[in-house]
């Protein structure tokens, strides 16, 4: 699939303007000199992704060679004499959905909005071909593609704070807290569904089959494991690791009602790590569990980047008229739900969510 030559795009500046036109397609072979030399090169998906692993040109061979079914989808957008941007996304380990790793451009003089925003027009439309319903991108604060991507359709649903611990502390394992088994699926869904704002749930569209931590499913090289904290109430606390052979990435989730017991699961974690060092370690909070932090400061954890939690919808619910027949002229004529592609659907300006949770 390849996209027709967009308008031409303006330089940026005031008077006369150079213009070009740009196509945007999959990345071939011929491709890969001009990706080497792309300069502006944004990370998106931190801290699961590795700076040095969301550069295209390995994905872009792993693509081209087709060896074993690519994960990873490098798109490009050229002009008539070279290529002046790029988007790196990889399929998810959950069904239907998309996450944009990396996003680059190479135009010199012109302003790569433009060509940022075809990339992404050609990636939503490429998901919904393909049955994708989510894109996802964490996008950092302050990040140049956020205008970009904000006129596309992508919306916030989430802040985020992430934490890092360069150099793992040594702690005592809490005897309450306890490895997942898989019959904590459900007891660890019923504490997100209790816990996570509903935005925020529909956003992220996990069913219990999630949080399962031995699923053959996700992608090789990478390792989940979760532990939980038990009472007489169900599950109160969950924490979960994934280790990847960069860094390890947790996740909290604890009953507001018992934030105490955060600090048990977070050591058993750390304790867990103790047998891996020279990794990283990363917790993400989102900013309804922001009174977390103090904890993890105490742990030794610093403050290391704040980002929002952007979706795209390649379809969304529409209304239609119901179709009213003479012969059948009692037929309710009140409108019914129905499903429609949206691939290019853009939100305007001013309804574009402009403050995360």
């Amino acid at each position: 699939m390849e996209t027709p030559a967009a308008p031409p795009l303006a330089a940026s500046g005031e008077g006369p303007q150079p213009r070009m036109n740009v196509r945007v397609r999959r990345a071939r072979p011929y491709d890969l000199p001009g990706l080497l030399r792309v300069q502006q090169q944004f990370p998106l998906n931190l801290p699961y992704t590795h700076p040095e692993r969301a550069r295209p040109v390995r994905a872009a061979i792993g693509g081209i060679l087709s060896l074993s079914r690519a994960r990873r989808r490098v798109f490009v957008a050229r002009n008539e004499h070279r290529l002046v941007g790029y988007a790196l996304v990889r399929e998810g380990s959950l069904d239907q959905r998309w996450e944009l790793e990396s996003i680059g451009s190479q135009t010199g003089i012109f302003d790569p909005d433009p060509v940022w925003e075809e990339l992404l027009r050609f990636g939503i439309v490429a998901a919904g071909l393909q049955g994708v319903r989510r894109l996802y991108a964490r996008v950092p604060t302050g990040s140049p593609v956020l205008g970009a991507m904000r006129r596309i359709g992508f919306f916030p649903y989430a802040s985020e704070q992430i934490y890092a611990s360069p150099n793992l502390q040594p702690q005592p394992m809490a005897p309450s807290v306890r490895p997942q088994v898989p019959a904590d699926l459900w007891g660890i869904h019923q504490l997100y569904t209790a816990v996570v704002p509903k935005q925020v749930q529909y956003a992220e569209a996990l069913s219990s089959e999630c949080w399962s931590v031995g699923s053959s499913r996700q992608p090789a090289g990478i390792r989940r494991r979760g532990w939980v904290l038990e009472t007489s109430e169900g599950i109160v606390a969950y924490g979960r690791v994934v280790s990847t052979t960069d860094a390890h990435v947790v996740r909290l989730i604890v009953d507001p009602a018992h934030r105490e017991v955060a600090r048990d699961v977070m050591t058993t974690i750390m304790a867990s790590l103790a047998n891996r060092a020279g990794l990283n370690v990363f917790c993400e909070l989102h900013g309804y569990e922001s009174e977390l932090g103090d904890m993890l400061r105490q742990l030794g954890f610093e403050a290391y980047l704040e980002q929002d939690l952007h979706v795209k919808y390649t379809v969304v619910p529409s209304r239609v008229a119901a179709i009213q027949q003479a012969a059948f002229a009692d037929l309710s004529s009140e409108p019914v739900a129905s499903r429609v592609p949206t691939f290019l659907q853009e939100l305007p300006p001013e309804r574009n969510p402009e403050s995360a949770l």
